[in-house]
């Protein structure tokens, strides 16, 4: 399957039957691309199916080998090429009702955003900084105080109002 680069990313679902073994190959459209997968949702059966992503094809080197739920995990290939599949026994599966379908989506080349934890606008499906991240500027943003910060961006709640309880500020009464 070749996501088309333009249109990534693509969004992607199956559900596995028992005694099956069902893969899924994604390439790039575009040589010395790579392809990533972000698992939204879905699980296969813990202790007896497998999840398993392959760099390349299924003979490529295993990346990921597991069970339960998936939503959440990233992969990138080295090789321009990703391979999704499940192996499952016989006992349940996502066909009988046993678990959800398994949905992801699949970007050719990776994927661009802020990557930074610290960031206001950190993406945590992102894998390549983008130079996009943003910080907010704590400080106090209220003019009238008296340790307005005009370079905050955020309030941190630490502005102090004189008021007519406090002591007289440079030419201000209070009546």
């Amino acid at each position: 399957i070749v996501p088309d680069c333009v249109d990534a990313p693509v969004a992607a679902s199956f559900c596995y039957e028992n005694s099956v073994t069902t893969s899924f190959t994604y390439e790039a459209t575009t040589p010395g691309n790579e392809v990533a997968i972000v698992i939204t949702g879905g699980a296969v059966e813990t202790s007896w199916d497998e999840f398993i992503v392959y760099d390349g094809d299924n003979t490529g080197a295993e990346l990921y080998n597991g069970y339960g739920p998936l939503a959440g995990l990233i992969f990138e290939s080295s090789t321009g090429s990703l391979t999704i599949a499940v192996q499952a026994d016989g006992s349940g599966s996502c066909g009988t009702g046993l678990v959800a379908p398994i949905t992801y989506d699949v970007y050719c080349g990776t994927i661009f955003g802020c990557t930074n934890v610290a960031a206001t606008n950190y993406d945590p499906a992102a894998l390549t900084d983008d130079g996009s991240c943003s910080f907010d500027v704590l400080g106090c943003t209220d003019v009238a105080a008296l340790n307005y910060d005009a370079a905050a961006t955020a309030d941190d709640g630490s502005c102090i109002v004189p008021g007519c309880g406090d002591a007289p500020v440079a030419l201000s009464y209070c009546y």
